[in-house]
């Protein structure tokens, strides 16, 4: 009797060292040192734990994040964090790095492999970024490949969100990686009625221009097409000639070898005989 008590309070000195090393973790990771936290990992603490009563159900990387704490960050990655982990949001370190404007960690977490699209297809990285004004996060993540087609709930692309919040650098770099001007969320509206609607003159009239204008990689597209069809085209009508033109030559005689046409001849001689009969003679002669 006196060994099981012994073994259960073992198990339970375990139990709370281990919960007080989970909780020293999110303390150290919120300290932002990150020789704490590698000791802490080092010692046996698990980078994938949650911490108890956080409302969002964070682990020590969405801290890490939202602290935009990028050794840290590095030091939970190595030690087997999980990079595309959600908390009860739906977020992902990476998103909410996005959404605070952690350009360095973003590129850290994407290097690592995490989904540069999120996993919440309401609420995409680049969404967040431009939903807050972070430039060089959404340069950042247009670098690293994200999906400016994603439409948030309400049918809102990153550029819809350019537009109502009047970023006008935000919305030339989203236009030149190839947003759609014209795409329409679910009320109908497109980036360039939000921005006239708002009275966002400026950024409308920039949204307007590139509307009009024709991005010069679709000039070259054009040119190319035009060329390869005229190419084409001249060729079809120079083969068809050629076989019109077969078609209506007689066939050619074929000589073999060193063979000559044979020549006939024929010569015709009349006389009368010394009997006054008339005579034909036919002279034949071939080669």
């Amino acid at each position: 009797m006196a060994r099981i008590t012994l073994v259960g309070c073992v198990v339970a000195l375990l139990i709370t060292a281990l919960a007080d090393s989970g909780q020293d973790l999110f303390d150290a990771v919120r300290n932002g040192t990150v020789n704490p936290v590698e000791q802490l990992l080092s010692a046996g603490a698990d980078p994938n734990t949650r911490e108890t009563g956080h409302w969002g159900n964070f682990t020590a990387l969405h801290e890490a994040a939202w602290g935009n704490y990028v050794n840290i960050t590095r030091a939970l990655i190595k030690d087997g964090a999980d990079i595309d982990v959600k908390d009860n949001y739906w977020r992902t370190p990476l998103l909410i790095a996005s959404w605070k404007g952690g350009t360095a960690l973003v590129r850290v977490l994407a290097a690592a492999g995490a989904a540069v699209d999120g996993v919440d297809p309401r609420w995409t990285p680049l969404i967040a970024a431009t939903e807050h004004g972070h430039l060089s996060t959404v340069e950042a993540l247009v670098d690293l490949g994200a999906d400016i087609t994603i439409k948030d709930k309400n049918g809102d692309t990153a550029l819809h969100w350019a537009a109502r919040k009047n970023e006008t650098d935000i919305t030339q770099v989203l236009l030149r990686a190839g947003a759609n001007p014209r795409e329409l969320n679910n009320n109908g509206t497109t980036p360039l009625g939000i921005a006239q609607e708002m009275g966002h003159v400026v950024l409308a009239n920039i949204i307007d221009d590139f509307s009009i204008s024709v991005p010069t990689s679709t000039i070259i597209m054009i040119v190319g097409i035009t060329c390869g069809a005229t190419l084409i085209i001249v060729v079809g009508c120079y083969l068809l000639k050629r076989y019109l033109s077969a078609r209506s030559s007689p066939p050619q005689p074929q000589i073999s070898g060193s063979a000559q046409p044979r020549i006939e001849m024929r010569e015709h001689i009349i006389f009368r005989n010394s009997n006054n009969v008339q005579m034909e003679h036919i002279y034949e002669c071939a080669d």
